[in-house]
C-alpha cells in the first residue's frame, strides 16, 4: 500500500470528509490545502490578504503560493510518515510539481478522485453554508468554473501519470469510504 494519498474532485465532492476518514483509519497525518490556506489568510501580511481575497472570491491562489504551501507542510515529514492530502494540485502545473516532488523523495502515492455532477456540487455546498463558517462557499459558481478550467486538467495529468483511483462521490459517505478502502489496498 502507498504511504501518500491525494484527494481531489469538485467543490462539495466530499474530499475533506473522505480524506479525514482515511487518515483516521490509517493513523496518518491529514493535511488540508483549504484549511492551510485559510490559516495563512488570517495573517496580517499583503500575501495573506491577497490569499483571503482569492479564497473569498472562489479563485485559485497563484501557483507560487501553492508551491510554498505544499513544500512548507510536506517537506518536514519523515519518509515513512503516512499522509493524506486534501485539495492539493488544482492546476496541471501543480499536479506535475507534486508528482515530481513525491517521486524525487521516493514516496509512493495514490490520487483519489471523487467525481460528482455540478448539480450535486451546488446542493452540497449550499447545504454546508449553514453548518460551516467558510467565506469561500458563497462563490461556488466561480469554484466550479475554476474546476473546469484548471482542476479537471490536473486530474487528467494525474490519471495519465500516477496511480489513480476514480470513485463515485454521489454515494453515501460510508459507501464511498468502503470503496476507497477497497481500491487503495
Amino acid at each position: 500500500m502507498n504511504n501518500t494519498f491525494i484527494f481531489t474532485g469538485k467543490p462539495g465532492a466530499g474530499k475533506g470528509t473522505q480524506a479525514k476518514m482515511l487518515a483516521e483509519k490509517l493513523g496518518a497525518t491529514f493535511i488540508s490545502a483549504g484549511a492551510t490556506l485559510r490559516a495563512f489568510a488570517e495573517g496580517d501580511t499583503l500575501p495573506a490578504k491577497k490569499v483571503k481575497e482569492d479564497i473569498d472570491s472562489g479563485r485559485l491562489v497563484p501557483y507560487g503560493v501553492m508551491v510554498y504551501i505544499f513544500y512548507s507542510v510536506f517537506l518536514p515529514l519523515k519518509k515513512d510518515t503516512v499522509v493524506v492530502l486534501d485539495g492539493f494540485a488544482r492546476r496541471p502545473i501543480e499536479a506535475e510539481m507534486m508528482t515530481n516532488a513525491l517521486q524525487w523523495v521516493d514516496r509512493s502515492f495514490t490520487v483519489v478522485n471523487l467525481h460528482i455532477s455540478d448539480e450535486v456540487a451546488q446542493e452540497r455546498v449550499d447545504a454546508r453554508k449553514n453548518t460551516e463558517n467558510r467565506g469561500d462557499e458563497e462563490s461556488v459558481d466561480t469554484r466550479l468554473k475554476e474546476y473546469k478550467d484548471h482542476t479537471s486538467q490536473a486530474i487528467e495529468f494525474f490519471k495519465e501519470n500516477t496511480t489513480f483511483i476514480d470513485i463515485d462521490g454521489e454515494k453515501t459517505i460510508e459507501e464511498i469510504a468502503e470503496e476507497v478502502w477497497k481500491k487503495i489496498q
